[in-house]
């Protein structure tokens, strides 16, 4: 019998007389620091208003063409198959937890006809507790840790049962070279820290979850289903993240806050100020009193995976499929900063120029171009099915409605990383 099952057999008042169950962890609220590039630049040009920008030509031809597969450097490794019954029943330990971790959410339970008994009760609970579970989970780990998982996965689950998500964060150290129990208990306090609308906490874990899994080379899709939970996270960004207080004067709008803020040195668009006000859109009120992010933003690319992710400082708010540079004419990799930001842009790749609208233009509908690198940059499509591919001649490619969301949200000077 797998051990939560058993906590269920002792029944509420058994329980309670052998272990006694606090309330979930607080806290006090700390800040997160800033881990971007900020860059000076002048106010015009700026992403999503402001003065209009006159675009350096870009000298990227790129045309839409048929995507070539270009190798990732980290191969990602493919969910566990179930084997027949003759072969099941063998696999424990580390290598078990490995194998259930990159199996996609949906698809675990499959993995543990792979695993010995003691192995899959264990899995199968942890399991349970990330679905939501988690006070059961937590009296049972009290009760008893589990060993088929080895001693790490212990030390982990031992930093939970006493002292909740809190104590869990401060034993999840990061680390450079994560371990599966690393990787798995990470996901669990980021699930369970934001359930508890610990975002302070979760966060950050989600963060490093996303970047161990796309180093590590988890699956794309396996990243891809972490979107709704960083979109979550910038929601509520504002609930939780370092702010100041601006109060709206007459004749205000959200441009002249910005433009405002700007000069003080804060670089910030008018998506991030909106959604971080839980605002569905940009109009304001004398007086209101608007929360102003002290967090800039940051982009980063994975060309491996063909994923982009928008971050606030360790938190991850944006996760978006991307297309990047086909065999040959890869993505370059390194940090840049965005500086000619347009909307419906002009190809200049050719002769004559092609117009927006124009079926021909590959640009889409938003131009970001890097300042280091002025013929490459982020920017939308004309072919929304090759999205997720190596296609393009270096840039990174969007769909039209996730790279207006990101034009929205980041402002000229925001930095770029970009990953093999």
């Amino acid at each position: 019998m797998a051990l939560l099952d058993s906590v269920r057999v002792l029944g509420l008042a058994g329980l309670a007389a052998l272990i006694s169950l606090p309330s979930c962890g607080g806290g006090e609220e700390g800040s997160e620091e800033a881990a971007v590039l900020s860059l000076d630049d002048p106010l015009e040009g700026e992403v999503g208003g402001g003065a209009e920008a006159t675009p350096t030509p870009p000298v990227e031809a790129e045309v839409e063409s048929a995507a070539t597969p270009q190798p990732a450097v980290l191969e990602e490794q493919p969910p566990v198959q179930p084997q027949p019954a003759s072969a099941r029943g063998g696999m424990s330990g580390m290598k078990a937890l490995d194998a259930w971790h990159r199996t996609p959410q949906p698809d675990r339970a499959d993995v543990l006809d792979l695993c010995d008994g003691e192995t899959a009760a264990a899995l199968a609970d942890l399991g349970k507790a990330m679905s939501g579970e988690t006070k059961a989970y937590r009296a049972a780990l009290r009760l008893e840790l589990p060993t088929a998982l080895g001693e790490e996965f212990q030390r982990y689950a031992r930093a939970y049962a006493d002292g909740d998500v809190e104590q869990l964060a401060t034993a999840l150290r990061p680390t450079p070279d994560p371990s599966p129990a690393w990787m798995v208990w990470t996901e669990a306090l980021a699930r369970i820290a934001m359930d508890q609308e610990n975002d302070r906490v979760g966060g950050p874990a989600l963060g490093r979850l996303v970047q161990g899994m796309l180093n590590l080379g988890y699956s794309r899709d396996q990243v891809m289903a972490l979107r709704p939970l960083a979109e979550g996270l910038g929601r509520r960004a504002g609930t939780s993240m370092p702010h100041e207080l601006y109060t709206v004067e007459s004749g205000e709008a959200m441009y002249n806050v910005r433009l405002k803020l700007r000069k003080q040195g804060k670089k910030l668009n008018y998506r991030w100020i909106a959604e971080f006000n839980d605002k569905s859109n940009y109009n304001l009120r004398v007086g209101e009193e608007l929360k102003i992010p002290k967090q800039e933003l940051s982009i980063e690319v994975w060309r491996g995976a063909r994923v982009t992710v928008v971050f606030a400082g360790e938190r991850p708010i944006r996760i978006y499929p991307c297309s990047v540079g086909k065999e040959g004419e890869p993505t370059p990799l390194g940090n840049f900063t965005l500086e000619i930001c347009e909307e419906n842009p002009v190809y200049y790749g050719v002769t004559p120029p092609v117009p927006y609208g124009n079926p021909e233009n590959p640009l889409g509908d938003r131009w970001m171009g890097f300042k280091e690198k002025t013929s490459y940059g982020i920017h939308g499509t004309n072919s929304e099915s090759t999205i997720g591919t190596y296609e393009t001649e270096g840039c990174v490619r969007m769909h039209n409605s996730d790279v207006r969301d990101l034009f929205d949200l980041v402002p000229v000077s925001t930095p770029v990383t970009i990953h093999a």
